[in-house]
């Protein structure tokens, strides 16, 4: 026991240390570029760096931020920062880290805290996701409820030794945390604990409690008070098929049992009370169990599995409840996959929409997939020559994403797409989507072609193939320059019978170029041929 107990506080001490060089390296590097600051506690003052370092400086207590209907209740003053808040440095001479403080606090990674602090309030890093590099100072005397819960990225966990209060949940719902620790001190008066402190850590297999620790006593990693009434932990990845709890035990603790491997349980006569679920068995296959109770009391066994619900069949081969009422006896555990079932909310062209697959037993959602909306519409073409036949030019759609929808999440509906003019094209969403989406394309009037262009006396005398159908007129332009970049003069022609026109006083010995086109005018709006692909040029 001397061995193992000096092992602890040798792992310790060197985690310890090891945290307090890594975070000397990360004040080297802290930022100088101040984002904002303020005060969160009556002598405390924050900083918080472009670099994510929040420093904690002055002398006291941090305030509470999580009671809203106390009197003197404070406002999280980083809370609109928590997603650039990555590294917490907490200085000499702060007792205490507020309820809250840093709840939430996603990003947050390292946090280095000093020996003044003694007390951790409730819900002080609850939820933070990244948190994985840090140590409790020897001082620490206190954990509050739910302090360290969901930080799903702590593997290991070294507990001081003069820490006398560990509130509810703790350390609850870490999925990542293996491995526990606990120093201690034989000078240590008191110590409280509420309930299991590692509730639903499923990677959890080994507790170990220093020998000098007054509060807590470990045997073959299992988690019990120093006298040993009272279980508080059977970790969820401890081998084993089968578990006799000691005599003497008299109360088990909420979730104290929550084992993957267990298929015996044997309850000691001293049993006298249990907590709410107090044995969960997780159950990935098949199996048999069997409880041998006794004591006097009624045993609730609690069957899950990772897949669906485990049912708990008795002697008779009726079908139990999902929590079943135990008593002495064999229990087959039957496991059923899960039996998935689609909910489908449709996206719309102005609103998202799901694909949610979920259990028909158990109601876990097993999967959920978001349909963006469907929100742009594109023809290949906007502007397409008359050709006497129905215009169908190629439509895309695609959602708030960019991705293109198939064909077959919609039908189109053509309109006004024969004639000159302004054409629509309507999708009607389908499937997976629903709503109506529109564009709209140009029909141009047939264009022409200058057959012959002649020069004389000064004048420009040019004739065109006449076309009596879906135009108004023609528009004829003439410049000196190829490119029609400069120069540019135009004449009108409103006659759609006409065929010819002479332009007068023109430039001697002068190159000019002439190019024609065709107009139809519907209503307000002209509707313009495009021009000829090889213009004409004369020399005047």
């Amino acid at each position: 026991m001397k061995k193992k107990n000096s092992l602890i506080k040798a792992l310790t001490f060197l985690f310890i240390l090891f945290q307090l060089l890594s975070f000397n390296f990360l004040r080297v590097k802290a930022g100088t570029n101040i984002i904002d600051s303020g005060q969160c506690g009556d002598k405390l003052t924050w900083e918080l760096t472009d670099n994510g370092l929040l420093t904690i400086s002055g002398n006291g207590k941090m305030w509470d931020f999580i009671n809203e209907a106390s009197y003197d209740y404070h406002p999280c003053p980083w809370k609109k920062y928590i997603s650039n808040i990555k590294t917490l440095i907490v200085n000499k001479a702060v007792t205490n880290i507020g309820a809250a403080a840093f709840k939430d606090c996603t990003f947050l990674k390292s946090i280095e805290i000093d020996k003044s602090v003694n007390t951790i309030n409730d819900y002080a890093f609850y939820n933070c996701t990244n948190l994985s590099d840090f140590s409790f100072s020897f001082a620490l005397r206190k954990l509050g409820d739910y302090s360290f819960s969901q930080c799903q990225n702590i593997t290991v966990l070294y507990l001081p030794a003069y820490l006398e209060s560990i509130g509810e949940g703790v350390f609850s719902k870490n999925t990542s945390l293996e491995n526990v620790y606990f120093d201690g001190d034989s000078t240590l008066e008191t110590f409280t604990i509420k309930n299991n402190p590692f509730a639903n850590c499923p990677k959890l297999k080994n507790i170990e409690v220093s020998e000098d620790n007054v509060g807590l006593k470990s045997d073959n990693s299992i988690l019990y008070n120093a006298d040993m009434s009272t279980l508080i932990c059977y970790p969820s990845q401890k081998k084993g098929e089968s578990y006799s709890i000691p005599n003497g035990v008299f109360n088990i603790f909420n979730e104290a049992i929550n084992n993957n491997y267990l298929e015996y349980i044997n309850i000691p006569k001293s049993l006298k009370n249990t907590g709410k679920d107090a044995i969960i068995l997780n159950i990935n296959k098949d199996s048999k169990f069997t409880l041998v109770n006794n004591s006097s009391i009624k045993i609730v066994i609690k069957a899950s599995c990772y897949d669906c619900q485990a049912f708990i069949y008795d002697t008779k081969k009726n079908q139990g409840n999902f929590s079943t009422g135990l008593s002495t006896g064999s229990w087959d555990l039957k496991v059923t996959p899960h039996i998935c079932k689609k909910i489908i909310k449709k996206a719309t062209t102005k609103t998202d929409g799901y694909i949610l697959e979920k259990c028909k037993v158990c109601n876990k959602v097993l999967n959920k997939t978001i349909i963006y909306k469907a929100n742009k519409i594109q023809v290949s073409s906007r502007d397409i020559t008359f050709t006497k036949k129905a215009l169908k030019p190629k439509v895309t759609i695609k959602d708030s994403k960019g991705k293109v929808l198939k064909s077959t999440w919609y039908t189109l509906k053509y309109s006004s797409n024969v004639n000159v003019g302004k054409a629509t094209v309507t999708a009607t969403l389908k499937g997976n989507y629903s709503g109506n989406l529109k564009a709209t394309f140009k029909i141009l009037p047939p264009a022409t072609s200058i057959k012959k262009a002649t020069a004389k006396s000064g004048k420009l005398t040019i004739s065109w193939n006449c076309l009596k159908s879906m135009v108004s007129g023609y528009e004829i332009q003439y410049s000196t320059s190829k490119n029609f970049n400069k120069n540019i003069k135009t004449l009108v022609i409103k006659n759609k019978t006409a065929s010819k026109a002479t332009i007068d006083k023109l430039k001697s010995k002068t190159r000019y170029y002439v190019r024609i086109r065709t107009f139809k005018k519907i209503n307000l709006n002209k509707y313009y041929s495009l021009w000829e692909s090889y213009p004409k040029y004369v020399t005047i």
